[in-house]
């Protein structure tokens, strides 16, 4: 198989490079890699190894690497899927033979916020930033029963499966690691899910099947037949050779403008509608430009009808200005906006990657947060829980009052920039 050159933070680890698991140099890429992201004494999570196979083989990919460390060192990662808030309900009316278009209509109410349903405790009474929603209210108060029950089926595990391609590797047995269960097809897998396992000090290694992979590796061999290329000896050599990074021109300006002009019919993460629509909008001519597209497209608005993020950074990418005059909007002083340029720059004032959410947080002026806190933020966004988000943000702003620190400057990286990712954030 055609392994891609690397994707999620192990691409900017320097000894995955040497160990010829990844193909990226970070030490010749011009995007700032930080020795904290992954060695720091208060960091007590493990990287995640994400490797791009071609889709075709990945299950093969998977038996090989059984038979090369062990069967009893090697496992696929269970999946665990709870019951939210709308599931929850459903499943409490299913059982308490509330008719179906009732339950459908209560259970409908559930607002979403940044795609993530809200609890029913909530929904029900409301919190700081949310008012109860009254119709969920009255509709719930008046089906007592359904109200109770709801409570306690939401966050019950309701299934198992088995992750597509997250593997667990050990040079020990996994039984004295972790705990393991057969599928109902009879392949063993972990009982803990992947952050249990990374809790555990267990390393994951993402083996993730990308059709594009498939379709280089029978160009390669169309290339081959018609004495195109010459066969290096070995796949890895001749892909290298022909297609590896660091023998293509990334600066060539009719790749981006063939790219801008979507004449590369399958670029990859940017074939669906959302990065086509990306991709007119902004007309990348750099990696940097593209890897930020990536990542904001992924990002929400952070209110109905509001700009999305991809439509503000096409906005400061345009014209850099822009964001300029918006910090002085919300009263930044000229030290505080050379602050925010020193960090955003790169991505025109969009906070879309994690390592900025831990570098806005850790500066002094911000916050000056540790970097064991800073990671926890990191982890809230990645793993999509508002409940940890939530709280952190309340020592976020405790800190900015015990710390006498700027009120404009704070707010505006809390609720501008570090919002912007509440719902989903990409590692750089």
């Amino acid at each position: 198989s055609i392994v891609a050159p690397s994707r999620g933070s192990g691409g900017g680890f320097c000894l995955l490079y040497l160990l010829d698991i990844i193909q990226l140099d970070p030490l010749r890429e011009n995007t700032k890699m930080y020795p904290w992201r992954f060695l720091n004494p208060e960091r007590v999570s493990v990287l995640d190894i994400d490797t791009d196979v071609e889709a075709a083989k990945r299950e093969s990919i998977i038996r090989k690497i059984k038979e090369t460390y062990g069967y009893d060192k090697v496992s696929k990662v269970c999946t665990l899927q709870t019951e939210k808030s709308r599931s929850a309900i459903l499943t409490a009316a299913r059982a308490l033979d509330i008719d179906n278009d009732t339950a459908s209509y209560i259970a409908s109410l559930v607002v979403f916020d940044r795609g993530q349903p809200r609890d029913l405790h909530t929904m029900y009474y409301g919190n700081e930033d949310y008012a109860p929603v009254f119709e969920f209210v009255r509709e719930m108060d008046a089906r007592p029963e359904l109200w109770e029950v709801s409570q306690k089926i939401e966050g019950l595990i309701s299934g198992i499966g088995s992750h597509a391609g997250g593997v667990i590797i050990d040079d020990k047995p996994l039984t004295e690691s972790t705990a393991l269960m057969r599928t109902n097809s009879g392949d063993i897998i972990t009982q803990f899910n992947l952050h249990d396992c990374e809790d555990a000090g267990l390393i994951k290694i993402d083996l993730l099947a990308t059709d594009a992979l498939n379709f280089i590796h029978a160009t390669l061999n169309l290339l081959l037949k018609d004495n195109e290329i010459e066969w290096q000896g070995s796949l890895k050599k001749t892909y290298d050779k022909y297609l590896g990074i660091y023998n293509i021109d990334r600066t060539a300006p009719k790749m981006w403008d063939m790219i801008a002009d979507h004449k590369v019919i399958n670029l990859f993460q940017m074939e669906a509608q959302s990065g086509r629509q990306a991709l007119a909008l902004v007309k990348p001519h750099s990696v940097d430009d593209l890897a930020t597209i990536n990542s904001v497209i992924r990002l929400m608005a952070q209110e109905k009808g509001a700009e999305t993020p991809l439509e503000k950074y096409a906005r400061f990418h345009d014209n850099i200005q822009l964001w300029y005059d918006e910090m002085t909007e919300y009263g930044l002083t000229d030290e505080e906006q050379n602050i925010l340029k020193d960090i955003l720059g790169i991505s025109c004032g969009i906070c879309e990657a994690q390592e900025y959410l831990i570098l806005l947080t850790m500066h002094p002026k911000i916050g000056g947060f540790s970097l064991k806190w800073a990671d926890q933020l990191r982890k809230a966004v990645a793993k999509k829980s508002p409940k940890d988000f939530d709280k952190l943000e309340k020592e976020f702003f405790q800190n900015m009052k015990d710390k006498n620190l700027s009120e404009n400057l704070c707010k505006y990286v809390w609720y501008v920039l570090i919002y912007t990712q509440r719902g989903y954030g990409l590692d750089q």
